[in-house]
């Protein structure tokens, strides 16, 4: 098999792989947006009461907004999911082709 082939092909298995990941972070931005105004209301309670001293309320806004992100199944570190899982992959493709790129390439009998 040729390295071309080789590189192209644990590159599909490796993304094939990986999909549900990435759809599940997908799908986690999707809700993160649909309700983004009431996150915002609660963010900008929690800055107002963090602004004014007021830790009560400030906990009571956090607490809020966790509420908030659990009743509708999100969370926005949800959205690094697939860098946690896709970043020491791609590096490490990274790597390995670097590295084959440092190899001798031997002639082939029509290369001479």
């Amino acid at each position: 098999m040729p390295w071309v082939v080789g590189i192209i092909g644990t590159t599909i298995v490796a993304r094939t792989l990986l999909l549900p990941v990435v759809f599940g972070s997908m799908r986690n931005n999707t809700k993160l947006m649909n309700i983004r105004p009431d996150t915002e209301f609660h963010t900008e309670r929690l800055r107002a009461c963090q602004a004014a001293g007021d830790k009560e309320g400030a906990a009571l806004a956090g607490q809020n907004l966790n509420a908030l992100f659990q009743r509708h199944g999100c969370h926005p570190l949800k959205s690094f999911l697939p860098l946690l899982f896709q970043a020491p992959i791609f590096i490490s493709f990274f790597m390995a082709l670097r590295k084959m790129a440092e190899l001798p390439v031997s002639r082939g009998p029509c290369l001479g």
